[in-house]
């Protein structure tokens, strides 16, 4: 394999497979009727079946063991070599090889509680799931997640990805924002299927937000193109299984910004955007401004490979609707998971105990932050910002937002933090009643991080030999090794980049979880500035900083005004 040869450079994933109920199953029920799954929902025929919703016909390879995670991954190039490994042991042993092409998807399936990597000579997609939810219960109405973009990080111009928003077959227009494009920058947006089909396009400016973007529920390959740099995410509704981590638009998980319906970073300069299928077609296409969101996009959720390409940076997620299976890492729109703004969708609507959760961990300096809300496909407007609090260093904020379905929000603040959300019991807000899930985040070499581990974490180092402190706590992780972390809120500093898997479940196992894998490249990915007009520049928050220096520039050309008179 040539990924294991000479100098030749690798790319590695690593995760975790949570323990979970029931059956893992990558098939739907034989039929549904009036939203009830007709036969007996364990009984499966082998092969393709043809979804009643969609009409779309989708790859059911059987019943699976209880607890086993199904591994889907897809090409982004042609002859990519794959090695996959179990590293529960001492000693890495080799599960499987494989050749995926681009656009290409390829499953497996993995028992529970598996320590895993997989290795290629070329980037890909990978994503785990689980849970006999998943399969045949279509009401809990799906999962939130953010998707990387095929440039290592999660705001760019082109996504190719596996549809699995929610677990009804179909996609969630009315109960939630559901698949969502936010504008880091303005863009022109297509969505194409496997074929080369458009099925969707739009357009999305600098701060906006597009949900219920068009993108078919059908588990199948879809690729989303922009002329700008955007961010994909679904957003489940009135479910509890949506623990996610917010990506930062500027890259990371740590910020100052994080996508809502608005993020602060764009620039205003026209974007396209486009989707293609496996075989080239467009499915859809659109244009998304800087700083704007699309939702909705329409890319079938048939289990099948897509691409979405951008002339400008955006982020991709697929967020689940009247769900609580949404708690996500959002990822910053600047690289990584840490920074200053980010943005996300929410959906509190639908079923009346369903609230939805921000977890806002400040890093190591007092931050003042900002909570903002817009309609469907708002731009951020004066006199929606619902909350702020000042935060001490490495103090955490949870905010419960009960609000009208189909907001979208923006969070912002003056110095770094890194957000998680959930979908959450409205009448008992707490960490511990967030919707259960499975997401990723990370550690930057030599940045103090403060996060929580509500349940369980497990750090990965992929880089290099590992000297890690949590807390008071001091350990070693050999490179591509693993590690379990403390739980509670704990400021971990690492002498080597760290990818984080983050659990919360409920109970001793997961009844549904998606999530994709990422590379250590989404976590230390630093985005430049978006381009100019309309983004993090123009925000409120900055003009500030701006009506500061132009006071400053007035003062000093009045002292040198009277110098020169004095002489």
């Amino acid at each position: 394999m040539p990924v294991a040869r000479g100098e030749e450079k690798i790319y590695e994933l690593f995760g975790y497979t949570p323990p979970s109920n029931f059956s893992a199953l990558d098939a739907i029920p034989l039929y549904w009727e009036g939203g009830i799954p007709k036969g007996d929902p364990n009984r499966f025929r082998p092969g393709w079946e043809k979804d009643p919703v969609t009409g779309a016909y989708i790859k059911n390879y059987g019943q699976v063991d209880n607890g086993t995670a199904i591994l889907d991954i897809v090409g982004y190039n042609d002859s990519t070599h794959v090695i996959l490994y179990d590293i529960s042991g001492t000693e890495p042993r080799i599960i499987e090889t494989f050749v995926v092409n681009r656009m290409q998807h390829y499953n497996t399936t993995l028992p529970a509680k598996t320590y895993f990597k997989i290795v290629s000579d070329k980037p890909l997609y990978a994503s785990m799931k689980g849970g006999g939810g998943y399969s045949f219960l279509p009401e809990w109405g799906g999962v939130s997640v953010f998707y990387p973009s095929t440039d290592g990080g999660f705001a760019g111009k082109e996504f190719i990805f596996l549809s699995d928003f929610s677990i009804a077959g179909a996609i969630v227009y009315t109960g939630g924002p559901g698949p969502t494009i936010y504008g880091i920058e303005d863009a022109d947006v297509k969505v194409f299927d496997a074929e080369g089909n458009i099925i969707w396009q739009g357009n999305v400016k600098a701060n906006q937000t597009l949900n219920q973007v068009k993108i078919p529920n059908n588990r199948r390959v879809y690729r989303i193109v922009s002329t700008g740099r955007i961010m994909f995410a679904n957003w489940g509704a009135e479910t509890f299984y949506t623990y996610v981590a917010i990506p930062s638009p500027m890259g990371g998980f740590i910020g100052k910004y994080f996508f809502g319906s608005q993020d602060a970073g764009g620039r205003a300069h026209s974007v396209n955007n486009k989707s293609f299928d496996a075989e080239g077609n467009i499915i859809w296409q659109g244009n998304v401004k800087a700083n704007q969101t699309l939702n909705q996009v329409k890319i079938p959720n048939n289990r099948r490979v897509y691409r979405i390409v951008s002339t400008g940076r955006i982020m991709f997620a697929n967020w689940g609707a009247e769900t609580f299976y949404t708690y996500v890492a959002i990822p910053s729109p600047m690289g990584g998971f840490i920074g200053k703004y980010f943005f996300g969708s929410q959906d509190a609507g639908g079923r009346a105990v369903v609230a939805t959760h921000y977890l806002i961990i400040n890093q190591g300096r007092s931050s003042n932050v900002e909570f903002w809300e817009t309609h469907r496909s708002g731009t951020l407007a004066p006199g929606l910002k619902a909350q702020t609090k000042a935060l001490g260093p490495y103090e955490e904020w949870l905010l419960n937002r009960g609000v009208p379905d189909n907001y979208n929000v923006m969070i912002r603040s003056n110095e770094d933090v890194m957000i998680f959300t959930a979908n959450a019991n409205r009448s008992n807000p707490s960490l511990f009643t967030m919707g259960p899930g499975v997401t990723f985040t990370g550690v930057k070499a030599g940045i103090p991080t403060a996060l929580h581990i509500i349940t369980r974490g497990v750090a990965f180092s992929p880089e290099a030999n590992a000297e890690v402190k949590a807390g008071y706590m001091t350990f070693y992780i050999p490179k591509g090794r693993y590690m379990e972390l403390p739980r509670g809120l704990v400021t971990i500093t690492s002498n080597a980049t760290l990818v984080i898997e983050v659990m919360h479940y409920w109970t001793n196992a997961l009844n549904l979880y998606v999530t994709p894998l990422i590379p250590s490249s989404a976590v230390t990915i630093v985005y430049p500035q978006p381009k100019k007009g309309g983004g993090i520049l123009d925000i409120p928050l900055v003009a500030g900083l701006a009506i500061i220096l132009i006071i400053v520039i007035v003062i000093v050309i009045r002292i040198r005004s009277k110098g020169s008179i004095k002489k």
